[in-house]
């Protein structure tokens, strides 16, 4: 990339004097600690990435822009989460309304589909809804980030919704 001790040591300073001050311009926006690690620490690997195109620019402004974008975007993101989540408790909570063999066939169904998903997103979807365990420990526990967590979150809720959608339409019966 750039291999001057110079840069590097620029970079360090730049570092040192701005990461706090980004810390909580993040976490103003998103009120979580860890996520706003990740967002300055994914802004300041996108500006050691882009150092030779952007050190003729004033690196605190981008960093500060990186910041507020990527904490905009995680929010975003999270909002679909939340949707994900909203469905899938919705379609859980309707088998408690239905007769006991409904019940008991839905969950069965339920069971299949979560069972066809890969072995990393299944055991994401466990711990957390399962075991009620936090994105966080999950992510900790299966040394992934905790983005990753969310990501197979997302595709085991996707997977269950596309698949519930299609039972319950009686397309698959």
């Amino acid at each position: 990339m750039f291999g001057h001790k110079k840069a590097k040591d620029e970079f360090e300073i730049l570092f040192k004097e701005n990461y706090n001050k980004l810390y909580v311009f993040a976490y103003n926006y998103l009120n979580d600690k860890e996520i706003s690690e990740d967002v300055v620490n994914d802004a300041f690997e996108y500006v050691w990435r882009n150092y030779d195109n952007l050190k003729n620019n004033s690196l605190v402004p981008v960093l500060f822009q990186q910041v507020r974008h990527r904490s905009f975007n995680y929010l975003r993101h999270n909002k679909i989460v939340e949707k994900y989540a909203s469905v899938f408790i919705y379609t859980t909570s309707e088998l408690e309304d239905t007769q006991e063999n409904d019940d008991d066939e839905r969950i069965n169904r339920i069971m299949m589909i979560i069972n066809t998903l890969p072995p990393k997103t299944r055991k994401v979807l466990e711990e957390c809804y399962f075991n009620q365990k936090k994105y966080s420990e999950v992510a900790q526990m299966l040394n992934i980030s905790t983005n990753t967590v969310k990501k197979h979150i997302m595709k085991a809720l996707s997977s269950l919704r596309e698949e519930l959608s299609v039972s319950v339409n009686g397309k698959d019966s």
